[in-house]
């Protein structure tokens, strides 16, 4: 297999028929393309992915549990 740059990888016809790559939305960056996860289930569907917390965003809730 030839070595491709992530954009050709983001482009490529068979990864994105395969569902390789998601689109996460970002409340400060906007909406991206990310791996998804590379293994699948035969009976479960892909759950899909999240995006990480922004500084301090559970704090409240965490405080709350402690």
């Amino acid at each position: 297999m030839p070595v491709m740059s992530p954009l050709d990888q983001l482009a490529d016809v068979h990864f994105n028929t395969r569902g390789d790559f998601e689109t996460i939305n970002h409340p400060v960056i906007g909406a991206g393309r990310y791996d998804a996860p590379p293994f699948r289930f035969e009976h479960l569907p892909l759950a899909p992915g999240t995006r990480a917390p922004l500084l301090g965003e559970h704090s409240d809730e965490i405080r709350r549990e402690w």
